[in-house]
């Protein structure tokens, strides 16, 4: 692969944290959110390396891009404090509203199956 990439270990800033119960309940949520970005772009990482080994360069190097992107999100979500990342939504969607709900139910069943795989495999443990 022409390029080598690993995520970065960034953690959020001290002025990205909330305060009070609610804002350790929210930066906990958010914390999770990032670590599951995490698990997210080791995957693809994973996907990408087994791509170049299989001789499949192009694809590898797409899988690579995505993994940034990704990464980036995980960055995005760590550093910028809840509030910053409503107006960011808000912002967005008054820009480009077609885009933002097909956006939005995508991530909502992205979400749903992350809640479905992660309650499953904690009833598995008991």
């Amino acid at each position: 692969m022409p390029d080598r990439f690993s995520p970065s270990a960034t953690r959020r800033p001290p002025s990205a944290r909330s305060t009070g119960p609610v804002g350790s309940l929210i930066d906990r949520q958010r914390a999770r959110a990032a670590d599951a970005v995490d698990e997210v772009v080791a995957a693809i990482l994973d996907g990408a390396h087994r791509l170049e080994e299989g001789g499949q360069m192009a694809l590898a190097r797409s899988a690579l891009s995505l993994a940034r992107r990704a990464d980036r999100v995980g960055q995005y979500v760590r550093a910028r404090p809840l509030h910053a990342m409503v107006d960011d939504a808000s912002a967005v969607a008054r820009r480009h509203p077609g885009a933002f709900v097909t956006s939005a139910f995508a991530a909502g069943l992205l979400l749903g199956r992350l809640a479905r795989s992660s309650s499953s495999d904690s009833s598995v443990e008991l």
